[in-house]
């Protein structure tokens, strides 16, 4: 069973209960980061392919074609879109930061 925290985020004097194993708003975990090593970017499949977040190229498509891959926060329908420096792509629970 989860056990009870107590938390005042930002001093605003309320108590929030959050049980451990529920998701926490005020937690921030650290992003993965892509670096592009040089490349100028990489294409949308390949990225999830590479991060192994999905088995083939087919796979990879497949989650695209189904609306299940965010890029900046927006559902990406382009497989073969070009990810570039800057940009936060988000998939089945993962997040990653592109980088140069």
């Amino acid at each position: 069973m989860a056990t009870p925290t107590s938390m005042s985020p930002s001093g605003s004097g309320r108590n929030l209960l959050f049980l451990s194993n529920t998701f926490n708003p005020y937690r921030l975990d650290p992003m993965k980061i892509f670096h592009l090593e040089g490349r100028p970017h990489v294409t949308l499949s390949n990225l999830l392919k590479i991060e192994g977040w999905v088995e083939s190229g087919a796979a990879a498509k497949h989650a695209i074609d189904e609306g299940n891959v965010l890029v900046d926060g927006a559902v990406e329908l382009r497989k073969r879109n070009k990810i570039v420096a800057g940009q936060v792509v988000k998939f089945d629970g993962n997040a990653i930061r592109i980088m140069e």
